[in-house]
């Protein structure tokens, strides 16, 4: 049995990546090549890319957290 709840949870795909922070699919592939956004790890199956919902979540916060303490 997995005792790690955040690898078992949902997966998004790329197109959902896409539609929740409103880009192309050439920026999420930006974005997963550029250590300095730190996106998180895809998992490929098929030749298709599926991202733990619970990093994108986490990596959100982080960013989210990071542009407030810019902005004050």
């Amino acid at each position: 049995m997995n005792n790690h709840p955040e690898t078992t949870g949902k997966k998004l795909t790329s197109n959902a990546i896409c539609e929740r922070f409103g880009i192309t699919r050439r920026t999420l592939a930006r974005w997963m090549v550029d250590p300095r956004m730190g996106f998180p790890k895809s998992l490929v199956l098929n030749h298709r890319h599926y991202f733990e919902e619970i990093e994108v979540i986490s990596w959100e916060r982080t960013r989210a957290a990071s542009n407030n303490r810019k902005a004050a």
